[in-house]
């Protein structure tokens, strides 16, 4: 698009993004997505991480094509050398699209060198470019000044350093020097306006660049050491190219000894064939290596301009080597390797020193107990003892002290060379041997072992050792006793629960939060039951606990309370005439349990701040996952001397629902949200980074337990699952309303840009879900039903099958409407009663359905919104569940299916999945499906990444399908003439 700069992110090898700036051709129909582009949410976390902004400016996404260095059928990545690499193949990219201006403003404060990591981002040499001419642009502009000598050598200097994948797309742009220039003519016209309206720089923009006034601005340091012509990525490439071997000095252990940087020639269509500087200095073969000195030479006086170092030898008659201090070898290794790399060049280091390999220097925290039996928590003080190893070899600190302040950053132990990384030296030395270093609680050695101590990864190298009454909760320790059920509990617990039971005591009596997180139907309830008596039968009378759950479940809990632990007084704070203030706290005190609801905590916040409660409970805490919710702030305001919460779902959506959760439990465990999510949520969900996952697992293994009905070993006699996708035709009516709908759609999008495109998006996504289950459900007339959809068609007969054989059936839907719907037409159609839950139906009414639906004589079909009837409910009385449609989400989904799979179903259970072929409902099976196969809940966001597609992304996925067409004509159908004749938008009263 003209007057634009594309960025894009690249997932690296070493966890870190690359943010990478350039003008690309539009995608070209049939080029393969490039696999390690992060997308357009990948590309604007990384923006805000580098710039440290949170709100940025509108970024049209979109997608371009790219000719990148490919081996092996995939692009190399970043950093990866491209030695003998010939074939350059289109591989297209989604990208974040910025108009000039506003990406010198965003971009022109960034002063990095190439290389330099920010947060999660390691900047690209083009970026670097592109961000010092967009300083450039905006310095222009602000001067209100033409362009001069000065500024013309700058924009060459920029130009000549600009890799050719940042310019060669440019249209009309034949090198690097033009397209710099044309960018900088563009952006400068184009900040004079922004400026105007603004009145200020970006704040990101350091004090250097906030100078307004005719500012001299020399090219960054990095350009100035490192002005190398690019590889073509176009032609023929030559036989040889140079390569760079860095060499340890031999057996020896004498600090000042020279390393040497040997000067090799690769051969390009064979690359293990080498040939030394010494060998092509050779008489005998001059004639004939005459071509391969030529390039050796050229080559020097070219790579000079990155590593200065080369300028004397360059210019020797018969260059071999050169020699570098330990210093120059740390810089080299440093930023020139890969400056040398993107540059063109091969370079080889000793594997020891690849930064792929980690650092070698770890820290070790013993830690234990000081306060004997008395109670813990994560503000109990610990004795604690630190230890550095190198390698395998261990260091007493002061050891360590001693080799640090030498500021030698290559050791040799036993015979090997070893790399130190200077900022984990300063953090170790910081930890270890600070002055003054502070006392140390248990909140602080557990997130030490975290790495969310300190502001960089360098912490990560902590190895956390909890001895003593500590080592239970490092989940190797066995010393976490298994607890009889208390003399009150009526009933026999499992022995998965009696373990589940025994935890949750564990923790409350060292005064540590835990999450229960057991799959949906294992007996959450009937653990938290015997907690409570267990803490009534061993401690005696004690302040009331409170209890909150979502509305429809509170009846549950009554009824749970009653069949298993009688002698419990419960108090439900729920409805119009509850207490009033002084009531309220008076009465709290006779009870041993107060149940309330999430949306009484936030209303009657101030009642039960009034209370010091024993305990707080959260029943289905995925109802705070929202850790910015009101419900969750109020929670995280109520004191307690213990917190426990109840969840099957601890993550439903992203990693940052878990961090609600353990905040609400054990505070500032993981630290803030911010840091949370950019060291362990963004590199886990994007970039499936396991080491950041096995730490956050290490650091929540304490305090969260999760058992899987799956597990024979928790349930030995739960009988079997079985699901099923079954596929449903579009009626004509159907084909009709959906194709215009989508035309509606995309003309509407032609103009429409943010928060206005994504609603229209959204809403056109609801109103094609309506299509699919039924076309009186889209159109609100309340038509007849009868031979207008496929789903509706095919549940009747479904239904009808299982009643001959006497079995019972939940439909859910995740429209009320729907089920509204629904209940009467089945019982109509099918001659029985049938049963309808949602919202909108009271408490105590709701209660009367579910017992009539479990008695065995009770109506065999139960009708219920995902909503109101997802969670918390026993309906082990069906048989089978069906989706009439599909939610987003697995872990709703698999709740709703968890009212009939759960402890007491003796029978298999087979769920029914309805899809419409051809349909957004088969791009919504095909996103469950992906999230299932990541880590166990670790999943995506909902519906929004539909919103970030392009237009044409969009059409190909909301299109009906060839397969659909295919049933339409087998049908008589003609959609085309349909669409034409009968597809009209209907009025928006419908």
């Amino acid at each position: 698009m003209p007057g634009t700069l594309c960025v894009w992110v690249e997932a690296c090898g070493n966890g870190y993004a690359m943010a990478r700036m350039t003008r690309g051709r539009s995608n070209r129909g049939g080029t393969p997505a490039h696999p390690s582009a992060l997308g357009v949410d990948g590309v604007r976390d990384a923006i805000s991480s580098l710039l440290g902004l949170r709100e940025l400016p509108a970024m049209q996404a979109g997608d371009l094509t790219l000719d990148l260095s490919s081996r092996d059928g995939r692009p190399l990545s970043w950093g990866e050398s491209s030695a003998g690499v010939s074939i350059y193949s289109p591989w297209r990219i989604a990208v974040c699209r910025l108009p000039a201006a506003e990406a010198a403003l965003l971009f022109g404060g960034v002063m990095d060198a190439p290389g330099a990591r920010t947060g999660d981002v390691c900047l690209s040499t083009d970026l670097a470019v592109w961000c010092a001419a967009g300083r450039q642009a905006a310095l222009r502009a602000a001067s209100a000044a033409e362009a001069d000598a000065e500024d013309e050598l700058r924009i060459a200097q920029l130009g000549d350093h600009l890799p050719e994948v940042g310019w060669v797309l440019w249209d009309g742009c034949a090198d690097g020097r033009a397209a710099v220039k044309q960018f900088v003519n563009l952006a400068a016209s184009g900040v004079s306006e922004l400026w105007k309206r603004r009145r200020a720089l970006p704040v990101h923009w350091p004090e250097a660049a906030r100078k307004w006034g005719r500012v001299s601005l020399s090219a960054p340091t990095w350009l100035l050491e490192a002005r190398a012509e690019s590889t073509p990525l176009t032609g023929t490439p030559t036989r040889w190219r140079t390569c760079f071997r860095l060499e340890p000095p031999a057996d020896t252990d004498i600090a000042d000894t020279p390393w040497s940087v040997r000067f090799l020639l690769q051969a390009q269509d064979d690359q293990s064939l080498y040939l030394s500087a010494e060998q092509m200095w050779d008489p005998v073969d001059e004639g004939r290596l005459a071509p391969a000195r030529q390039t050796l030479v050229a080559d020097l006086r070219r790579a000079a301009r990155i590593f200065p170092k080369l300028e004397k030898v360059a210019a020797s008659p018969r260059p071999e080597s050169v020699e570098l201090s330990l210093d120059e070898v740390s810089a080299f290794l440093g930023q020139t390797v890969w400056i040398l790399e993107e540059s063109g060049f091969s370079v080889q280091i000793p594997s020891w020193s690849a930064p792929a390999g980690g650092s070698p220097l770890r820290l070790h925290l013993q830690v234990q107990d000081r306060t004997g039996d008395g109670v813990l928590g994560l503000d109990t003080l610990v004795d604690y003892r630190w230890q550095v190893s190198l390698g395998d070899e261990v260091m007493d600190p002061e050891a360590f002290h001693r080799l640090a302040s030498l500021k030698i950053p290559l050791v040799r132990m036993r015979g090997q060379w070893v790399l130190l990384d200077r900022k984990t030296v300063d953090h170790v030395m910081d930890l270890v041997l600070r002055p003054g270093r502070r006392e140390l609680t248990l909140r602080d050695a557990l997130r030490l072992g975290s790495g969310l101590e300190g502001e960089d990864d360098a912490a990560a190298a902590v190895d956390v050792q909890l001895l003593g009454r500590l080592n239970s909760l490092s989940g190797s320790g066995g010393s976490m006793a298994v607890l009889p059920q208390p003399a009150a509990f009526v009933g026999v617990l499992r022995p998965y629960q009696e373990r589940g039971f025994s935890w949750l005591a564990f923790l409350r009596d060292r005064g540590l939060g835990a999450c229960l997180a057991d799959d949906m139907g294992l007996g959450k309830t009937i653990q938290l039951i015997a907690l409570l008596l267990r803490d009534r039968q061993d401690r005696g009378p004690q302040g009331p606990t409170l209890l909150i759950s979502p509305t429809t479940v509170v009846g549950n809990w009554e009824r749970e309370l009653t069949r298993f632990s009688p002698t419990l007084k419960v108090l439900v704070h729920h409805g119009t005439e509850r207490l009033m203030l002084a009531e309220f706290i008076e009465a709290c005190q006779r009870y041993d349990l107060v149940i309330t609801t999430y949306g009484l905590m936030v209303r009657d916040v101030h009642k039960l701040r009034q209370v010091t409660w024993e305990g707080i409970v959260l029943d289905e805490a995925q109802n705070i996952k929202n850790g910015r919710s009101l419900q969750a702030r109020a929670a995280r305001t109520l004191r307690a001397h213990y917190r426990v919460a109840l969840t099957g779902t601890p993550v439903e959506n992203r990693l940052s629902e878990l961090w609600s959760i353990m905040e609400f439990l054990n505070p500032q465990l993981l630290g803030t949200f911010d840091s949370f999510r950019r060291r362990f949520a963004l590199p886990i969900e994007r970039r499936g980074d396991t080491t950041r996952l096995q730490r956050l697992r290490s650091i929540l293994q304490p305090f969260l337990l999760r058992r899987l009905k799956t597990d024979p070993s928790i349930v030995p006699d739960l009988p079997d699952k079985q699901e099923m996708k079954v596929y449903c035709n579009l009626t004509r009516e159907q084909v009709t309303l959906y194709e215009a709908t989508v035309r509606h759609m995309m003309e509407r999008l032609e103009n429409a840009q943010g928060m206005a495109r994504r609603g229209q998006i959204l809403t056109t996504i609801l109103r094609l879900k309506q299509i699919c289950d039924h076309p009186t459900l889209f159109m609100g007339d309340g038509s007849k039903l009868d031979g207008r959809s496929g789903k509706l068609s095919r549940l009747e007969e479904m239904l009808s099958e299982l009643l001959q054989v006497g079995d019972k059936a939940l439909v859910f839907t995740q429209f009320t409407e729907m089920a509204k719907l629904l209940a009467p037409w089945l019982a109509e159609r099918l001659g029985v009663r049938v049963l309808l839950l949602h919202g909108g139906i009271p408490p105590k009414s709701r209660d009367g359905l579910i017992q009539e639906f479990q008695t065995p004589e009770g109506p065999p079909i139960f009708v219920l919104s995902v909503k109101a009837g997802g969670v918390g409910l026993n309906l082990t009385q069906a048989q089978h569940v069906f989706h009439f449609d599909r939610w987003w989400n697995p872990a709703v989904e698999n709740q709703a299916t968890d009212r009939s799979y759960r402890i007491g179903q003796t029978r298999n259970v087979q769920v029914h999945k309805f899809i419409c072929m051809g349909t957004l409902e088969e791009a919504i099976d095909k996103l469950i499906e992906s999230k299932m196969e990541l880590a166990e809940n670790v999943i995506g966001s909902g519906e929004s990444w539909l919103t970030e597609l392009d237009t044409e992304q969009l059409r190909s996925i909301l299109t009906l399908r060839v397969q659909a067409l295919e049933i339409q004509e087998d049908l008589g159908i003609d959609p085309d003439a349909d669409a034409e004749s009968d597809g009209e938008w209907p009025a928006e009263e419908n």
